[in-house]
């Protein structure tokens, strides 16, 4: 008679503990197969990605086979920038240092600025503006039209060239001098051979007939101006001019070569 009411007993323990398995299954963590096959789908793409980029960065897939030069050719050679490319532009087609082939032509004297493009499927395009020489810099460099000092081989500076001579400090400040000056000068059959700004930023020119004119520091450009005014009647004694002090606010002095007749 014990036997029914242990099994019983048997069964309601087991009916009891149904709730607290189900409470522990709670914990178990939940696997989304879903998840898992878009994860190592996307880790198979990304892997693909990075093999073709590894494939394509290996210079031996797309070398580099044509360098095309385009340049007014007149201070620079073909030979001079296929040279400083070649020590620069290794790799392939993706992978070549553009900036660098930049910085590599740039350090040509005579090259103002570069610009360097890939063309597809192998070619670099490089374009060269050359600089454009305004004057000298004393005896030793060359001025360009920006009023920026470049020193190329002094064998390759162009003839009949003025001569800058001034402070440091004041190149960009001379070219834009020069420059007034020549145009005023234009009226004359006179050339500027040297502009010299002294420390204290007082103006001098040298005259291609011999002749040196004192500006000073302040109104120099109309200065110059009254003296081309008076230069074909200066030009008209019977002596060679030497000087002529224009910083006299009502007139000029005038020194001369020999004294006149």
């Amino acid at each position: 008679m014990q036997l029914p009411w242990r099994q019983k007993k048997k069964i309601n323990q087991r009916n009891a503990s149904q709730p607290e398995l189900r409470k522990w299954k709670s914990f178990l963590p939940r696997i989304n197969f879903h998840l898992i096959g878009l994860s190592m789908l996307t880790l198979a793409v990304v892997a693909g990605v990075v093999a073709g980029w590894l494939k394509l960065m290996d210079p031996q897939t797309l070398p580099v086979r044509q360098v095309q030069l385009e340049a007014p050719f007149l201070h620079v050679s073909r030979d001079e920038l296929y040279q400083a490319v070649k020590l620069v532009a290794k790799g392939g087609f993706f992978n070549v240092d553009v900036n660098e082939v930049t910085v590599a032509v740039e350090t040509l004297p005579w090259v103002s600025s570069v610009s360097v493009q890939r063309v597809w499927p192998d070619t670099l395009r490089i374009t060269v503006q050359e600089q454009k020489a305004l004057a000298r810099w004393r005896k030793v460099a060359l001025v360009n039209e920006e009023g920026e000092i470049f020193s190329p081989s002094a064998e390759s500076f162009p003839d009949g060239l003025v001569e800058l001579q001034g402070p440091d400090s004041t190149v960009a400040q001379m070219a834009a001098g020069f420059q007034i000056f020549k145009v005023t000068l234009q009226q004359t059959p006179l050339q500027m051979t040297r502009v010299v700004l002294s420390p204290r930023r007082a103006w001098q020119l040298e005259l291609s007939g011999g002749e040196t004119v004192l500006l000073g520091r302040k109104e120099m450009e109309s200065r110059l101006q009254r003296f081309v005014g008076f230069y074909p009647q200066m030009m008209s004694e019977q002596a060679s001019v030497r000087q002529v002090d224009m910083r006299y606010p009502n007139g000029f002095a005038v020194k001369w070569q020999k004294p006149l007749v």
